[in-house]
């Protein structure tokens, strides 16, 4: 019924985690806007920014999933073979909600990952793939998992996630021109501007003499011109 009202044609799934029912989902778009005044004429988008959407999950599991006739079983079997909680599944005594309760674990980056039967030491964290009953979402990051338990749960597997959406870029390389000609430098340097021109008066050692000596030989030379 759940199922039903959420119109799903095909299972919810967490990663390669098929849910039994989806209690309900919350998507969530946030944008950040600007509290200062925007100018008439100017972008608005430069003054809104976007957040990264968030998805919170409030998931079913049981040990002896019923099958829903509005998808198909085949599909549901293989998705959850192929998951880490599947392998699980076969290659231990492990209950079906034990085995999707470590591999949510392992997607919030509590649980190590299983690889032959061992746990390795490395513990990474993942992006993973969610599909929902309105759109699927990729590249996105556990940011907070809580899975009550109380005396109504049995051994079922109640829980609530929450995802954001990671965005990834691509870094490209940018080749610079290896310049090693003077003259290609010069050609690239920026054009000097044009100052003006200076005279300037080259002056001999020893040619310099102050004032009074200057002013006692034009005396001197008048003196003698009126003597003669």
């Amino acid at each position: 019924m759940v199922n039903m009202l959420l119109n799903r044609k095909t299972p919810g799934k967490i990663a390669n985690i098929v849910l039994d029912a989806t209690i309900n989902e919350t998507h969530e778009y946030k944008n950040e806007v600007t509290m200062y005044p925007i100018e008439y004429g100017g972008f608005i988008s430069d003054h809104i920014r976007s957040q990264p959407e968030q998805i919170t999950i409030n998931g079913f599991i049981t040990n002896t999933p019923v099958p829903n006739s509005l998808f198909d079983l085949s599909a549901y079997s293989t998705a959850f073979t192929n998951s880490t909680a599947g392998k699980l599944l076969k290659s231990t005594s492990k209950t079906r909600v034990i085995s999707v309760f470590e591999e949510l674990l392992y997607i919030a980056g509590y649980q190590y990952p299983i690889v032959n039967n061992i746990s390795t030491s490395k513990n990474e964290k993942i992006l993973i793939d969610i599909v929902t009953g309105l759109r699927v979402y990729t590249d996105m990051a556990l940011i907070s998992l809580s899975i009550p338990r109380d005396s109504n749960t049995g051994e079922s597997l109640h829980f609530t996630a929450t995802f954001i959406k990671v965005t990834r870029v691509k870094s490209e390389m940018v080749l610079i021109p290896n310049v090693t000609n003077k003259n290609d430098i010069k050609s690239q340097a920026s054009n000097k501007v044009n100052s003006g021109s200076k005279v300037t008066t080259d002056v001999k050692p020893g040619s310099r003499t102050s004032i009074a000596a200057t002013l006692y030989d034009r005396a001197a030379k008048g003196l003698d011109s009126l003597l003669k």
